[in-house]
């Protein structure tokens, strides 16, 4: 199954737990309108984690991202190892793009930590550390 079709019918599921969750009344959730609109006028945050990768190569799917949320959250773009591959270089493209597209689209973004059991670039597992 395509990514643009799994988030397509996660939304259909997510609208109707979100209307279950605040009344169902209060819920905009037409295919048109997409979920965002029902998210902003019920003032909840409603997002996804997404990468740049997949907003830069799959027109479909980022429109979907667009209709239908309104908060971002990183997938791997705020991992040490990418923000900072070798010891004192850093790189913060990746996070600047995903927030960058995240400012042109009116939403909010949120990021998760520098350090987990994933990610972690060579020079700190080979580290003599003291």
């Amino acid at each position: 199954m395509s990514g643009p079709r799994r988030l397509l019918l996660a939304v259909a599921g997510t609208c109707a737990l979100v209307g279950a969750m605040v009344g169902a009344s209060t819920v905009t959730c037409a295919q048109s309108d997409g979920l965002r609109a029902g998210a902003d006028a019920s003032e909840l945050n409603f997002g996804t984690a997404v990468t740049n990768g997949a907003l830069d190569m799959d027109a479909a799917y980022t429109d979907l991202v667009i209709a239908n949320v309104n908060m971002l959250s990183t997938v791997d773009e705020i991992d040490i190892g990418v923000v900072q591959p070798q010891e004192g270089t850093f790189d913060f493209s990746r996070m600047d793009a995903l927030v960058d597209f995240a400012e042109v689209n009116d939403m909010t973004v949120r990021g998760h930590g520098l350090v987990g059991p994933a990610g972690l670039p060579d020079w700190i597992l080979n580290g003599l550390w003291t």
